[in-house]
């Protein structure tokens, strides 16, 4: 059965010189539909069992979430920030099919510039989801560009059976459109929890100077696929601005095209190794586009983040980062500890495969560097200020801990659009 594609209305977007005519666009994104439809496992076809294992996945989450949040408030509380990790993030490959100028690995490299050569194998990446699974629930895949993985189905469906959930996938849509047709991808999207994908400007030329790659217009479409497949598939959609001097007008011409869509938006001010352009905070443009964003969150419209974290996180106010909930695992299965961006202690990189779960491997760590209150600037701190959302969200978090009640309303603005 052909389904009718959802006609674009836009009001706060006006179309440029230069952007897609989004109509026909969305006429390309829907054939896209009809060619993958029968090969992807849409919600309706989900049986009694599928939606049971579903349940479970997220009742197995919530008791490790819950279990660990007793556990970091008893810690944080003895002034131990050696916490178990709230998600991991996985740096599943370096290699990557764009090019993009602002690249940038939290140390100042491109990921595509990194060797490839130690990357976990499939059997060492299922032994690496079950090792963290031993210290947290929710896992962030991304490279690189995380879709180059022929393995990452299997990844995918093992995280669900081990009880993930929130499973986010970062990539760069490229070739989504062509995996989605491989009979390996039926199921990913629907297990699947959250697809974040960057898009710094809605003109493809623009796109593809930043990506020093002609493959702007197959994002652009493949965005608009995945908006008319979550209506028979669920999963969030987020579409991530990286916003540089040069790209805050694209950030906020982006921004309401997003607002318009009902995609969820979220923008990034480019870090380059320990921090943010604070030229570019201070920026009078740059800041009348956050005054913008944090009124149309207030507004009800799908913007990532509560209303208080934003402005703290875009604005670059300081903030304590807790890094042990939030660790990057590097494509060799390597630990950064304690982070992977610090400047006045160098990281040390243990081999995940040396422990036996997550808190013999921090307990082990913390030997090497102590984690409680590394974040600064003194000599034995990491000297860093990264502006990255996560790194916000660690201190969110820490308030979480300390004051569990007075989240409730900020949870409450967290979820009203989800």
């Amino acid at each position: 059965m052909k389904r009718k594609a959802s006609s674009l209305k836009f009001r706060l977007y006006q179309p440029e010189m230069g952007h897609p005519d989004w109509h026909e666009l969305n006429k390309e994104a829907n054939l896209l539909i009809e060619e993958i439809k029968d090969d992807i496992t849409l919600d309706s076809e989900l049986t009694f069992l599928d939606r049971m294992e579903d349940l479970n996945r997220r009742r197995k989450s919530y008791i490790t979430t819950l279990a660990n949040f007793y556990e970091n408030r008893r810690r944080l509380k003895n002034n131990n920030h050696c916490l178990r990790p709230l998600y991991w993030i996985w740096v599943m490959t370096n290699s990557c099919n764009l090019r993009c100028k602002y690249c940038d690995d939290h140390a100042g490299r491109s990921w595509f510039e990194k060797s490839n050569r130690h990357t976990l194998d499939t059997e060492e990446g299922m032994k690496l989801l079950r090792f963290m699974r031993t210290g947290c629930s929710a896992i962030y895949f991304c490279g690189g560009e995380p879709t180059l993985r022929e393995d990452l189905p299997d990844f995918i469906e093992e995280a669900a059976k081990l009880g993930y959930y929130p499973m986010a996938l970062n990539t760069n849509l490229v070739n989504l459109h062509k995996k989605l047709k491989d009979p390996k991808w039926k199921d990913v999207l629907r297990k699947l929890d959250i697809v974040v994908v960057s898009v710094d400007a809605l003109n493809p030329d623009t796109l593809n100077d930043l990506f020093q790659r002609r493959q702007g217009m197959t994002v652009l479409t493949n965005v608009l696929m995945l908006r008319e497949l979550q209506k028979h598939v669920k999963f969030m959609l987020i579409v991530n601005s990286v916003v540089t001097p040069e790209t805050i007008k694209e950030a906020r011409v982006v921004m309401d095209w997003c607002n318009d869509l009902d995609i969820f938006f979220a923008a990034v001010p480019a870090n380059y190794k320990e921090g943010p352009d604070m030229h570019m905070i201070n920026n009078s443009e740059y800041r009348n586009f956050v005054r913008t964003l944090l009124e149309r969150k207030k507004r009800g419209y799908k913007i990532i983040g509560s209303s208080r974290l934003l402005d703290k996180f875009l604005y670059a106010k300081p903030y304590t980062c807790l890094t042990t909930i939030k660790p990057h695992v590097s494509s060799d299965g390597s630990l950064p500890w304690p982070c992977r961006a610090s400047v006045n202690i160098p990281p040390v990189y243990l081999n995940t495969f040396d422990y036996k779960n997550v808190d013999e491997l921090y307990e082990e760590a913390a030997k090497f560097v102590n984690p409680t209150n590394f974040h600064g600037h003194a000599q034995n701190q990491c000297g860093g200020y990264c502006a990255w959302y996560q790194n916000y969200t660690t201190e969110a978090y820490r308030e979480t801990l300390l004051r569990p009640l007075n989240f409730v309303s900020e949870a409450r603005e967290l979820t009203s659009n989800l």
